[in-house]
């Protein structure tokens, strides 16, 4: 029964990583195939954001907050993508490309940390699976072979 358990839950745990890492590879995607007008946009500041797990132990991710023009219109946008230590300073001046329809929606050019992650937790996902399904098969193998 214990291994039972124990593979289901390999497979849920694969089938839940592999679903976050094709949304967010769909999302990655579809950023990249919107995002066409490249511009110049400065760091005004990093945004610090907090989590804490069920254990209470907190960590940080920290978000830069850009400003770009598009045409008259200037834009401050905190970037969605944050990593655990400062990676763009104040005052630096990245490139960025935009939706031109939806101007807020951006990514820094060279960022590939959304694409690798969904790749990351795909893979994780699958690995997950192909786990359960093989040690299924040579679990009832074993207990076939003892029956």
């Amino acid at each position: 029964m214990i291994p039972a358990l124990v593979l289901g839950l390999f497979i849920i745990v694969g089938v839940i990583f592999l679903i976050i890492g094709i949304c967010i590879s769909h999302n990655a995607k579809k950023k990249y195939k919107k995002c066409t007008i490249i511009t110049s946009a400065k760091v005004l500041k990093n945004v610090r954001e907090s989590f804490t797990d069920i254990d209470m132990h907190t960590t940080y991710t920290m978000h830069p907050v850009f400003e770009y023009h598009v045409g008259e219109e200037t834009i401050k946008k905190e970037y969605l993508v944050g990593t655990s230590k400062i990676k763009y300073q104040e005052g630096q001046v990245v490139n960025i490309f935009y939706n031109p329809k939806k101007p807020t929606m951006f990514y820094v050019q060279g960022d590939k940390l959304q694409s690798t992650l969904g790749k990351v937790f795909t893979i994780v996902g699958i690995v997950c699976i192909c786990t359960a399904i093989v040690s299924g098969i040579i679990v009832t193998a074993a207990v076939n072979s003892i029956l």
